[in-house]
């Protein structure tokens, strides 16, 4: 069972959504029609759960969103809110697999674009920035997603943003 905070965080993530993807992408009100209704998708997000049935002390909140583009295209946006508990150094590894993972069963299974952000909240967020690689023998795979360490930005930072997201 999840714990109640992941529910929180997955409400708080569809109440500013827009707002993050502002945040994030500087030119997200040139690509995002945000007069369109985002469609939350977790019924098919846990369907691709990657770590479904395994036992971790790291919490997290995933919401998989259809978003419209301001050109008619659909995108799938997936947010991934990430909160750790920074004594569990063994569970960092896991974080960019299970990234790669989520993009790939989305893309597998929906054929649609999707546009990944890691939301990384603990103390530690630094060390999971990054991305997925996996190489053998001349074969290799290189997937990189967008991270928000929240404790990068400074509170003053934060305050003088003109963006809802960064004073919420």
């Amino acid at each position: 069972m999840r714990h109640n905070k992941d529910t929180l965080w997955k409400g708080v993530l569809q109440w500013v959504l827009a707002d993050l993807l502002r945040f994030v992408f500087p030119n997200a009100e040139e690509v995002f029609d945000f007069d369109r209704k985002f469609v939350y998708l977790d019924k098919e997000l846990a369907q691709l759960d990657a770590g479904a049935g395994k036992r971790t002390d790291i919490r997290y909140a995933d919401n998989l969103v259809k978003v419209f583009r301001k050109d008619g295209e659909e995108e799938w946006v997936l947010v991934h809110v990430e909160v750790q508990d920074a004594t569990k150094a063994a569970d960092r590894p896991l974080f960019p697999e299970r990234m790669f993972r989520y993009y790939y069963r989305s893309f597998d299974r929906h054929q649609k674009p999707v546009v990944a952000i890691a939301i990384l909240c603990g103390p530690d967020g630094e060390l999971l920035k990054g991305g997925y690689r996996h190489e053998f023998m001349n074969t290799s795979v290189q997937y990189d997603y967008n991270t928000l360490c929240i404790l990068d930005y400074s509170d003053m930072e934060l305050e003088e943003s003109d963006n809802p997201f960064a004073r919420r």
